[in-house]
């Protein structure tokens, strides 16, 4: 009797999973879709900002986990729509932001802005810097503030998550003396002995 139980057992669970492999053979389990197919829904409200300080900028996006990967400061003026996506807020790469942007005094990692403007998009995590225009303030001593080079192109950088970036522009009469002070502290942590002059030249730059 226990030889026959053993071997019905065994039939069933060869009949079972016969049954199994068919019906997944005839319903394949559905892959999840990807991120950019979500159907999210959004809310779109204007932000207007004049003369602001940057950082109370920076502050709103950090809240939707949207954060620069270098530090900034100066005074900024706004006019973004963004498109907050009501079933997802906690997504950052949901949200979309367009706009223009315009910083006076822009500080950007130690590195001087007189002033700074671009036409911005913020799509799928990645940001947009079109018709970017800035012009570089170099500082001679503790008295005299000259406006000296300009940087006129587009950028672009993966956010969310970090990714890729990319420069294409066109610079004049740019020192590069602050440039090469940011590359000499993050390799030798001092800027002794940094190289002065200047540039005028077609930059593409990706990383």
């Amino acid at each position: 009797m226990m030889i026959q139980k053993c071997i019905l057992l065994v039939l069933a669970i060869t009949l079972a999973g016969r049954v199994c492999a068919q019906n997944v053979a005839e319903n394949p389990p559905v892959a999840n879709p990807p991120a950019a197919a979500k159907n999210y829904r959004y809310w779109t409200t204007d932000w207007s900002f004049q003369d602001i300080d940057l950082e109370k900028l920076l502050g709103k996006l950090r809240r939707i986990g949207i954060e620069l990967p270098v530090s900034v400061a100066g005074r900024a003026s706004v006019e973004f729509k963004v498109s907050i996506p009501i079933n997802a807020i906690r997504t950052a790469q949901a949200y979309r932001i367009e706009g223009t942007l315009s910083v006076r005094n822009l500080v950007a990692d130690e590195i001087r802005f007189d002033r700074f403007r671009a036409d911005v998009a913020f799509d799928q995590g990645k940001l947009d810097f079109k018709r970017l225009l800035c012009v570089q303030r170099v500082q001679e001593d503790d008295s005299k503030v000259i406006e000296l080079g300009s940087f006129d192109g587009s950028a672009t950088a993966q956010l969310v998550p970090s990714g890729d970036f990319a420069i294409n522009a066109t610079l004049k009469d740019f020192a590069i003396g602050p440039i090469a002070a940011f590359v000499s502290r993050l390799s030798t942590g001092t800027d002794d002995h940094v190289p002065r002059g200047e540039i005028a030249a077609k930059v593409s730059v990706s990383g």
